[in-house]
């Protein structure tokens, strides 16, 4: 069948943080209560870090590697 040539294409990114896990992410602020947050690029570059919560105003849009703790999570900012 005509159907069976083409395959879901999928971006590599599997789990983009809202509201998981203890980090949010309003598309400006990083939260994570109580923890020290890093904030990483794609390539392991360390741009930001802060406790409890980080702006992401001076960032760059792409997609970014959250550490707060012993959870990570990946976000992207537009």
């Amino acid at each position: 069948p005509y159907y069976s040539y083409f395959r879901l294409a999928t971006s590599g990114v599997e789990d983009v943080a809202t509201d998981t896990d203890g980090i949010s992410f309003d598309g400006v602020t990083i939260g994570a209560t109580g923890y020290d947050i890093d904030i990483f690029t794609l390539q392991g570059v360390k741009v930001a870090s802060g406790r409890d919560t980080v702006e992401t105003e001076s960032l760059a849009r792409g997609i970014y590697i959250v550490r707060a703790g012993d959870k990570s999570k990946k976000i992207v900012i537009k």
